[in-house]
């Protein structure tokens, strides 16, 4: 049967569903273009650590290894490396403690992930999963703090001291999510 042949009524029923199919596709669109030239952008940044500009590439190999496992455990994999000026104390081996939970907590990931201390000395802490490294190993990781290294060896996030361990472990956990590096 031709659209000729159509009584009247059926050929506007079929013009307003293939102009509603029309809108439908290019709204988004529409709002989109409307969105991106009146300048609006979206909320905060979802990450609670200092976001690093990419510097120089930090090499495993260029590690001075004072205890733990070598530059080989240490290839291709996402670090958290916690940087120590003084030689460990209490409130050192408190964060230590915690960077352990953090990454016991990863759970599946945390095969993903390995743990570094930058410090003057080895602390007198058990865990023998920790790379302990002279702090002059990488000295463009100058601030104390985590720093959280992707396996390029691009220092990523930066976080303070005393920064919560939940709020690590979210951003941690969403870039592992999304990454199919390491």
């Amino acid at each position: 049967m031709s659209a000729l042949a159509l009584p009247l009524t059926d050929r506007r029923a079929g013009r307003r569903i293939f102009l509603l199919l029309v809108a439908a596709l290019t709204l988004p669109f529409a709002l989109a273009a409307v969105l991106y030239f009146s300048g609006w952008r979206p909320g905060a940044a979802p990450h609670q650590g200092e976001l690093l500009t990419p510097g120089a590439p930090l090499a495993p190999d260029r590690l001075v290894i004072l205890a733990g496992p070598g530059p080989a455990a240490l290839a291709g994999r996402w670090l958290l490396v916690a940087v120590e000026p003084q030689a460990c104390a209490a409130d050192c081996t408190r964060r230590l403690d915690a960077l352990r939970r953090l990454h016991v907590a990863l759970y599946k990931a945390m095969p993903r992930v390995k743990r570094v201390l930058l410090a003057p000395t080895v602390p007198p802490v058990a865990q023998p999963d920790l790379t302990v490294a002279a702090l002059v190993s990488w000295p463009q990781l100058d601030r104390p703090g985590t720093y959280l290294v992707d396996p390029r060896g691009q220092a990523v996030l930066r976080y303070e001291p005393g920064a919560e361990q939940k709020a690590m472990l979210k951003d941690i956990e969403r870039l592992l999510r999304f990454s199919w590096a390491g």
